[in-house]
């Protein structure tokens, strides 16, 4: 809404009715109740980050992620076609880029992402999530598991995951039987974002966890990396 006007000024003597007193009253608590926007907001109020909510995701799609020299991920492609609604059965369809996960041995891949300088993690919680959108090769119902690791880096300087820094979906998550379906999964990773720094995700299939048991590759489109207030 706009700025609240004062549509009756009373004076003394005066017997306001009902509908004076409404209409004045009205106005505030319509604003009030769910409709306070920019221009009731000053320009200098100068609200602290910790009372906006500054939730902050980037995402990397399978293309701008990189791949180990040797026990890397392999390039791929995924294509969607639809002709459901389409006229004359007219064919809709699109190829993405992917990097496929087999089913034999730990692939992995590796992404880069900057918090932007003005985020403010006041208040936040010390985890992110990342979220990996992948499709199957060959239909099936059966699960893939994935893994990640996060942390911090200095440009120029060596970042090295170790063992402890992983955390894996072991339970794997269930493909959609389809080969034209995305399927999600999502990984609560504790990591605490700051402001202006530069972060290495690192990214696999853990086909060797029981769980995993789809006998395909595992068709990665992109990964979401997010806040979780």
């Amino acid at each position: 809404m706009a700025t609240i006007s004062k549509p009756h000024v009373h004076v003394d003597g005066e017997y306001p009715t009902a509908s004076i007193w409404n209409n004045n009253e009205d106005p505030l608590y319509n604003e009030i109740n769910g409709q306070i926007d920019n221009a009731n907001v000053k320009a200098a109020a100068g609200i602290v980050p910790s009372k906006i909510d500054l939730a902050w995701s980037c995402y990397i799609p399978a293309k701008a992620l990189t791949t180990a020299s040797s026990g890397g991920a392999v390039a791929g492609t995924y294509t969607y076609t639809d002709t459901t609604g389409n006229p004359a059965g007219a064919v809709l369809y699109t190829t993405l880029d992917t990097l496929d996960f087999g089913e034999t041995t730990e692939k992995d891949a590796f992404g880069t992402f900057c918090v932007p300088v003005n985020f403010a993690n006041t208040g936040a919680s010390s985890t992110i999530r990342v979220r990996l959108s992948w499709a199957q090769e060959t239909a099936s119902t059966n699960k893939v598991c994935w893994a990640v690791a996060v942390k911090a880096f200095a440009v120029g300087a060596e970042t090295t995951f170790l063992a402890t820094n992983w955390t894996t979906d072991t339970t794997g998550t269930a493909g959609p039987n389809s080969v034209s379906k995305v399927t999600h999964t999502t990984i609560d990773y504790a990591l605490t974002l700051a402001a202006a720094t530069w972060y290495i995700i690192a990214m696999c299939r853990r086909p060797t966890v029981t769980a995993d048991n789809y006998a395909a590759d595992a068709k990665l489109l992109g990964v979401n990396i997010e806040c979780v207030e």
